[in-house]
């Protein structure tokens, strides 16, 4: 088949472009294409999302050092993964009407200063909206244990992955708390201190047990950052904003 790419332009010379691999025949959009990209993207066990899932608990070290290496398409980008399950954490906490659980905001010190108990109480409802503070507290903490391994903006690359991975975990915690009425927060995050563990021991080469500890250490920093950050952030939006 002759003529142009109509997404790159290139010229085309068989049933799909040389390029950039579109179709070569592209008709009107209709619903049929829009639920097979939809079906296709999420559920086939060949796209990017079900590779890159099962890559990550399976073996986290590969899809680390391929994406790394240039394996790009073969896997969900970074920044999309974490934006998705994010996404995905909303809409399932909004379908099963999910609320923070009271009793722990209860448990603010009624002595605390006003604004910093209205920023403590912003913080608990809003803590999940500020997990890109987890991201750059990873990246952070994995550049200090391992600093001579990566660059840091490869560290952030692994750290959005990472808290993908921890938002996908919160998401079947907010299930449990909601349906079988139990929180279970503490065991979300020590399940993701293991995840980390596990996916610092698989990808850096050394001691099993020093990296396991540089690794813990690494968490431990991670969460302070997020926590204490989301703190300053509630802080300067209840101040400032609200």
């Amino acid at each position: 088949m002759s003529g142009i790419c109509n997404n790159c332009g290139a010229r085309l010379s068989g049933n799909y472009c040389s390029t950039c691999g579109q179709r070569a025949k592209i008709g009107p959009i209709t619903f049929s294409e829009l639920r097979e990209d939809f079906s296709q993207s999420l559920f086939s066990v060949e796209s990017p999302i079900a590779i890159t899932l099962k890559t990550l608990f399976l073996k986290p070290e590969k899809l680390f050092s391929e994406y790394l290496n240039g394996s790009r398409k073969k896997y969900y980008r970074p920044v999309a993964f974490f934006i998705l399950m994010t996404a995905l954490y909303l809409l399932v906490r909004s379908l099963i009407g999910f609320e923070t659980n009271m009793d722990t905001i209860a448990t603010v010190d009624e002595n605390t200063a006003d604004v910093q108990k209205e920023a403590t109480v912003f913080m608990i409802l809003n803590i999940n909206k500020f997990l890109f503070l987890l991201v750059f507290g990873l990246g952070i903490s994995l550049k200090l244990f391992f600093y001579n391994r990566l660059r840091i903006i490869e560290y952030w690359v692994i750290a959005f992955y990472i808290a993908g991975i921890y938002t996908l975990l919160t998401i079947f915690g907010t299930v449990i708390t909601v349906y079988g009425s139990k929180q279970i927060q503490p065991v979300i995050i020590l399940l993701a201190l293991v995840y980390f563990i596990y996916c610092c021991i698989r990808f850096f080469e050394g001691n099993r047990f020093v990296i396991g500890v540089k690794s813990f250490l690494a968490f431990l920093i991670a969460m302070l950052i997020y926590v204490a950050g989301s703190f300053e952030l509630s802080y300067l939006i209840v101040s400032y904003i609200i």
